[in-house]
């Protein structure tokens, strides 16, 4: 009886430094939370602007700890149809951002921690949209998951989707506090 509880409790120990390990390994991928809520060092690349206020103008880079982030390109849809019968079509109006993404860190790392909000005119913010229809548009035109590895130094294309009212005017996207105009 002895073995087995020794052997209960190793179980546990040994459970537990996994269930923390992996905890561990999802931690510091893209974002870093603690920084982000003191107001993480933004800085511009390429002619970028560092000020809040104004924001980044479109085919400037911004960075934040490693990663970097450039609008090329807005566009708005009536939705988003693979032309498969078996995916819903996402209803719109969308507004398709077009952007490149890279890695200024020097180890390998990817962007699946970016969050990126769409903000109008009359202070409305929107998600991006997660829904199979945008995700099986972007496997089909080969943007590449932002889970992938980016090598140090690596540029990809990349698109944010968001659905909007009906009505909205849409003025800049927020991304680590940072403000990317799209006028």
């Amino acid at each position: 009886m002895k073995n087995f509880l020794v052997g209960c409790g190793l179980l546990t120990i040994l459970s537990f430094g996994g269930c923390v390990g992996l905890a561990l390994l999802g931690t510091s991928i893209d974002s870093d939370p603690v920084s982000e809520q003191q107001g993480a060092s933004v800085n511009a690349l390429e002619g970028g602007s560092k000020n809040q206020g104004t924001g980044v103008d479109k085919d400037s880079y911004a960075e934040d700890q490693g990663r970097a982030v450039m609008i090329t390109g807005v566009q708005s849809l009536d939705q988003i149809d693979v032309g498969n019968q078996f995916i819903d079509p996402v209803p719109g109006p969308i507004v398709w951002v077009d952007a490149k993404f890279k890695n200024t860190s020097n180890e390998s790392g990817n962007f699946v921690y970016s969050v990126f909000k769409l903000v109008d005119t009359q202070g409305r913010e929107y998600d991006e949209i997660t829904d199979l229809a945008y995700t099986t548009h972007r496997d089909n035109i080969g943007l590449p998951s932002r889970g992938d590895d980016y090598y140090p130094g690596e540029e990809k294309p990349e698109a944010i989707a968001f659905r909007v009212a009906p009505d909205a005017e849409v003025t800049h996207i927020e991304w680590k506090g940072l403000r990317f105009n799209l006028n």
